[in-house]
């Protein structure tokens, strides 16, 4: 069984979202003193428009990782860019027009040689893209290029490791969102087939990747998942906590602990 925590998100500065997780993992000589805990931040590629939060704006020093938001997942079933421009096309300051990819990425690439400790991960779907999950887990040869893909995007821009949204499994989400009932099994066979192409490539690249998913707070959407089953697959688990209370609930309460 993976080392596998659960993480709390809480809305922060611009253009971030953070989790803090408890891990018993040792982190590199510069990384932050949190006493073993994983600061995980989920940086949104539309921040750099109307919030005007760039990568650089991002305070490195106080993560351990850093969850770029989101990949898309195409017709096909596999994992593609979100937002092209903001990604990997945007210009910066020192960029060079021939240089293969620009943009977000290649900001979070120098901001990972600034500081050595800090991961990133593509975090794959999200609320407005999740609709094409239930297609890319059906079988297992949409399962398998699902997985060869994310590896390969993860490989080509530089990332650490694959995180999975799907919002949700079974039901919910946004209206035209394609469901089945075999999703709960779906996923966790999805995420073993990620999980097998990422320790294939670690094994070539002798080192590991990371898999992780941000998961539901909802006591409604929870008997959806097959937790203990995912949890063998997982490094840990973001628990989207924002979810506990909301515009939907009936009386009033803390939207997150």
């Amino acid at each position: 069984m993976r080392d596998w925590h659960s993480s709390v998100i809480t809305r922060v500065a611009a253009g971030l979202v953070l989790c803090v997780s408890m891990a018993s993992n040792c982190l590199g000589a510069d990384a932050p003193k949190y006493h073993g805990r994983r600061v995980v931040g989920y940086y949104t590629a539309w921040s750099i428009y109307a919030r005007k939060f760039g990568v650089p704006q991002i305070p490195a020093e106080r993560l351990t990782h850093i969850n770029y938001a989101f990949a898309n997942v195409s017709p096909k079933g596999e994992c593609v860019l979100g937002d092209p421009w903001a990604d990997a096309q945007k210009t910066y300051p020192g960029d060079k027009q021939t240089d293969s990819v620009k943009g977000n990425f290649k900001q979070l690439l120098q901001l990972k040689r600034k500081h050595p400790h800090l991961k990133t991960l593509i975090s794959v779907g999200g609320w407005t893209w999740s609709a094409r999950f239930s297609d890319a887990a059906f079988t297992p040869a949409s399962r398998q290029r699902f997985a060869r893909s994310c590896v390969a995007f993860m490989k080509r821009y530089g990332f650490d490791g694959v995180d999975i949204d799907w919002e949700y499994p079974v039901a919910g989400g946004e209206p035209g969102n394609k469901t089945r009932p075999e999703d709960k099994q779906n996923l966790t066979l999805l995420l073993a087939e990620v999980r097998r192409h990422l320790d294939a490539q670690g094994k070539q690249d002798k080192r590991d990747y990371l898999l992780t998913i941000a998961a539901t707070a909802g006591p409604d959407k929870i008997p959806n998942l097959e937790v203990e089953a995912i949890a063998h697959q997982l490094d840990w688990m973001n628990v989207m906590t924002y979810d506990f209370n909301g515009s939907w609930s009936a009386r009033t309460g803390f939207n997150s602990p």
